[in-house]
């Protein structure tokens, strides 16, 4: 494969793209040293540019679902089919475990087994840091109403292969609720279970994992309002440890939370009041 690089200049703040037909072309000597050379004047060297004044990102050799080519510290975004909440994290490409790899941008966790074609390039570090920002501890979600005007979500979820999702709702004491409504006919594998009725006040927990590899966030439902719910991050669970000590009366629902990801194909609820 042809090594092909970018260059992000520090002193003018600008991305400098490899061109075909350019006459200055930026070229690494034997030594690794980035410097400049005018084919234009008989491949005149210019000299080396100061390392403090560049970063530099390798061609992957691949290319995103868009057929655009995937460079080092690019963001990106890596729709598998798999739920919404893991479809539209963000990752950047870096160099990791003798490959390019994705890494989370939160969560800071790696996918290795990438398959490039699903990528989405949407930006990169240098001039879109934007993308980098995480959100605030509160967002708004959206929820569902009964036919008799009840908010609710549904528990919904499973597991695939190597990888799972779950969310299942508790209430103010972590303890399971009752169901409106248990999906039994349908699509049901990897899918919406039980419609839980919601109180503010109640929890919601939401697990993922890659070969169990967990990442677990605990949410509370702080207001109801029309067709949507406010609500506030109380603990995270990633790279092995929580962001803060989990309340001792929810570690039933994280459990169920943990077991429903890593079931296969789940067709049935996992926490409900029978």
């Amino acid at each position: 494969m042809k090594i092909k690089f970018r260059i992000w200049d520090k002193i003018n703040n600008r991305m400098i793209m490899p061109r075909k037909f350019a006459t200055i072309k930026l070229v690494i000597d034997f030594n690794g040293n980035l410097g400049v050379m005018d084919t234009y004047k008989n491949w005149h060297w210019h000299g080396i540019v100061p390392e403090n004044e560049y970063e530099l990102m390798l061609f992957i050799g691949s290319h995103d679902k868009n057929g655009k080519e995937i460079y080092e510290a690019d963001i990106v975004l890596y729709d598998r089919n798999i739920h919404k909440d893991i479809d539209t994290a963000k990752f950047k490409v870096v160099w990791a475990k003798d490959r390019y790899v994705l890494q989370e941008i939160k969560h800071k966790y790696y996918i290795d087994d990438v398959t490039w074609e699903l990528v989405e390039v949407i930006g990169n570090i240098y001039e879109n840091p934007e993308l980098l920002k995480e959100r605030g501890g509160r967002e708004v979600i959206e929820i569902i109403r009964s036919k008799s005007g009840i908010p609710c979500l549904w528990e919904k979820g499973g597991g695939y292969t190597n990888t799972g999702y779950s969310m299942i709702i508790a209430d103010k004491n972590g303890k399971a609720k009752k169901p409106i409504y248990i999906k039994r006919r349908g699509h049901l594998a990897y899918g919406e279970h039980a419609l839980i009725p919601i109180r503010e006040g109640d929890y919601i927990v939401s697990a993922n994992h890659h070969r169990k590899d967990f990442i677990i966030v605990v949410r509370k439902i702080k207001k109801i309002q029309d067709d949507t719910a406010e609500v506030e991050e109380v603990a995270e669970y990633s790279i092995g440890e929580w962001s803060t000590r989990l309340p001792e009366h929810l570690k039933s629902a994280v459990e169920a939370a943990k077991a429903k990801a890593l079931h296969y194909h789940c067709r049935i609820p996992y926490y409900i009041l029978h």
